[in-house]
């Protein structure tokens, strides 16, 4: 072609082409990953929330009930039981794939992992002398966090179920024969 009919060799794009290349580019291993660190975060909160709600149920009253009263020390424990938190869980394979399994087994799992995480968070309330980290108040995050975190599994796992009815994060398989195994795969 000649020069004069090529065009100016810059194609148009719209405003902010850049942000919706990248979110597509990103391969089927970085979505995963980046939905699993979103899930992470998400426990995250939800331990955070159980927190608030449990201290909350313990000592009901004023904004000055809501300080804890050493907060330097608060704040260690908290950053203690961060990590153990979400290492608790992970104990629990609550970060592994469950596409096949049921919500009870992913229950399950979730009271045995709040269970290993509040047993840390007590002993590190007890180790750092936390004065507000009481019986009642491992109880009362013990019950919250449990419920809390069965109630957001469960939004995410009904969340999962519409965008696959709408086609979109599907694994499809191909299944080779016609034996109990495949036919209990299939179902």
């Amino acid at each position: 072609r000649p020069r004069s009919l090529r065009g100016s060799g810059r194609a148009r794009r719209k405003p902010g082409h850049w942000v919706n290349r990248t979110i597509f580019m990103l391969t089927t291993d970085g979505r995963r990953r980046l939905i699993l660190r979103a899930l992470q975060a998400g426990d995250l909160c939800v331990f955070g929330a159980a927190l608030a709600i449990s201290w909350y149920w313990v000592r009901p009253g004023s904004i000055s009930a809501w300080l804890p009263p050493d907060s330097w020390t608060a704040l260690a424990w908290l950053l203690c039981t961060l990590p153990a938190w979400h290492l608790s869980l992970a104990k629990a394979k609550l970060y592994e794939s469950r596409r096949l399994s049921g919500g009870a087994g992913e229950a399950w799992d979730v009271v045995k992992g709040v269970t290993l995480g509040t047993i840390v968070l007590a002993a590190a309330g007890l180790l750092l002398r936390v004065s507000f980290i009481t019986p009642p108040m491992v109880q009362s995050v013990w019950l919250v966090a449990t419920g809390l975190t069965v109630v957001w599994r469960l939004l995410l796992r009904v969340m999962l179920g519409f965008v696959r009815r709408a086609g979109r994060n599907l694994r499809l398989l191909l299944v080779i024969g016609s034996g109990p195994r495949a036919r209990r795969l299939i179902e």
